[in-house]
């Protein structure tokens, strides 16, 4: 599964429930190094949405934005 990179529908699934985004937007940036140079995470869960709030509290979790992921994949080809 390492360097795998016909995961990225799964990992996209991955990044909605809170329990497992933050390990799936660690994996989706050592498959894709390049998405470090693009505005998909934030440290602030509250702005993935009301559930990352609850999941994570004050903590300053890197949460990725799924929507905007997904958009890049498709934008970069990695999508259909």
């Amino acid at each position: 599964m390492l360097g795998d990179r016909t995961i990225v529908h799964w990992l996209l699934h991955q990044m909605r429930n809170p329990a497992l985004a933050v390990a799936a937007g660690a994996a989706l940036l050592e498959l894709f190094p390049e998405a470090r140079e693009a505005d998909l995470f934030t440290t602030e869960p509250s702005q993935a949405g009301k559930v990352f709030e609850d999941h994570f509290g004050d903590d300053g979790a890197k949460v990725p934005f799924a929507d905007k992921v997904k958009e890049w994949m498709k934008a970069k080809e990695l999508l259909t």
